[in-house]
């Protein structure tokens, strides 16, 4: 069985890629499938993209802002049950768990709802949310019982403003509070999604520079996000181990994030922050724990486990576990409330618009009549294009002297006037050559809001890469690596004043 992770950045765009959501799921041959950032909301969801065949969907919408966060999961198998968001009590659905028999549970199994909701609201670790539930409402965690596993798909928030700071530590504390105590209480768990954490130097394109310096080493070691991190997973004390990196301990470049903006995919300079984490319990039951690199269509790739069919009972060598007698849903039991099955809008329970509407008679209004002429019309009122280049001047209705055709040089020169004005019009754009690696530069255009926004400026065409010129305030000039980008720019505007000048602004910060 294959569990996969990806953030999509947007399902509505990826969907532009596929024949349908069927499709576009069942291509990545996986069996449980957990996106983030879906940037979804339910009204534009159809019958087609949340159930087809043997797969359901579960879905935690962001409730401020409807193009923004979300995760969801498609998956083949049926869980027990299903929570939105971390706390535990944001759903407003009524979520029954039925009880596992004995022979059903891998080890001793504690309820999804079993432990204490004014002991976990009533943390100090959140002093800016007194209401826990505050850090559901973005659709960032679904949490899912399969019974010999809970499952978290989770979308970590990424830094930005102090308050957005804030709201990243307190959902980072709820997250490890409710893993705590769903160990706790017996439960075997895997987390996995966008943490946005580089966890290491080896999970950072520029990790070893960054940490190249005692100081250096010390500032990124110790920021809290990675002693968060280092929490979660690093010790024997932690409650989920790193799959990944427990499988391929010293492989580099196994990131899963590029920044679209600078082309950064091609040279993989990027990050590891989506991650696949379980309890040590699990640990004889992975196959595989690797990312999928040449998926496309985001700037994240999928990362995956693969887990055995069956394996050997450790505590009686005659006897063989299999995987489905502890994945197997009882008989009869009736899909999680939260399955997007369930949804008013797909059971029959929704009135259809169309019944607002009755048939009657439909009336023929009288058409048109056609005009019999087939000429177009001559728009005197229209410029011609000649007008745009004649120079203005005064007109005097009283000098005779002007004769009141041109003359026959009079039109050759505004001829000429045009054809110039054309040339210069439909010429191709001048593309200036950086000066390190003499080759033609690429275009880009200021998004960020500000001043410049809207303004076009030249950059070296090659990729960023590990060592790229960054400028002399961001790199030692000891530690360029020419094969990847200059630090050439100019600005379009610049360039076309005076294509000679190019040197004048050359960011060359030596």
């Amino acid at each position: 069985m294959r569990v996969l992770s990806w953030n999509i950045n947007g399902i509505r765009r990826i969907l532009g890629n596929y024949k349908s959501c069927e499709e576009f799921v069942r291509g990545l041959e996986a069996d449980i499938v957990c996106f983030q950032e879906t940037k979804a909301f339910k009204s534009a969801l159809g019958a087609s993209q949340v159930s087809f065949d043997t797969f359901q969907s579960y879905w935690s919408f962001c409730h401020s802002n409807r193009s923004y966060s979300g995760v969801c999961v498609y998956s083949k198998e049926t869980p027990l049950a299903v929570e939105e968001g971390l706390s535990g009590g944001y759903t407003t659905f009524s979520v029954s768990i039925p009880q596992l028999s004995d022979e059903d549970k891998l080890k001793p199994l504690a309820n999804i709802h079993s432990y204490n909701q004014e002991t976990l609201l009533g943390q100090n670790y959140h002093p800016d949310f007194t209401n826990v539930k505050q850090l559901d409402t973005e659709g960032r965690a679904l949490c899912l019982d399969y019974g010999m596993f809970v499952l978290i798909n989770v979308y970590c928030p990424a830094e930005g403003d102090e308050s957005r700071v804030k709201f990243k530590k307190s959902f980072h504390e709820l997250l490890f509070e409710r893993i705590r105590i769903l160990k706790e209480g017996g439960r075997q768990i895997i987390l996995l999604g966008d943490i946005n954490i580089a966890h290491r130097a080896i999970d950072h394109c520029d990790g070893l520079e960054l940490t190249r310096t005692d100081i250096g080493k010390m500032e990124f070691e110790t920021k809290y996000t990675r002693q968060w991190m280092d929490k979660l997973v690093s010790d024997d004390n932690s409650p989920l181990v790193d799959i990944m990196r427990l499988f391929h301990p010293t492989r580099e470049g196994m990131f899963t994030c590029w920044n679209q903006l600078i082309n950064a995919r091609p040279s993989n300079y990027g990050t590891r922050i989506d991650y696949v984490l379980i309890t040590p319990g699990l640990i004889p039951w992975v196959k595989e724990a690797d990312i999928a690199p040449s998926v496309y269509n985001s700037d994240h790739c999928p990362v995956f486990i693969d887990l055995h069919d069956s394996i050997p009972d450790p505590h009686d060598d005659t006897k063989v576990l299999h995987l489905k007698d502890y994945m197997s849903k009882p008989k009869g039991a009736a899909l999680p409330p939260l399955c997007a099955s369930n949804w008013d809008e797909f059971n029959g329970k929704q009135t259809s618009l169309s019944s607002f509407f009755q048939p009657g008679i439909k009336k023929i209004s009288p058409s048109r009549s056609l005009s019999r002429s087939t000429t177009p019309k001559n728009h005197r009122d229209q410029p011609q294009i000649e007008s745009f280049f004649q120079p203005r001047g005064r007109t005097n209705s009283g000098d005779h002297n002007n004769p009141a055709n041109p003359s026959k040089k009079q039109k050759v020169d505004n001829d000429k006037t045009i054809k110039s004005a054309w040339k210069a019009l439909m010429a191709p754009k001048r593309v200036p050559k950086c000066k390190v690696h003499n080759e033609d530069c690429r275009e880009y255009t200021v998004n960020k809001p500000g001043p410049n926004k809207g303004k076009k400026f030249w950059l070296c065409s090659r990729n960023v890469g590990p060592g790229y010129d960054a400028g002399g305030s961001k790199r030692n000039r000891a530690d360029v690596d020419s094969r990847y980008r200059c630090n050439f720019f100019v600005w379009s505007s610049h360039l076309e004043r005076d294509m000679s000048g190019i040197e004048d602004y050359k960011s060359d910060k030596q």
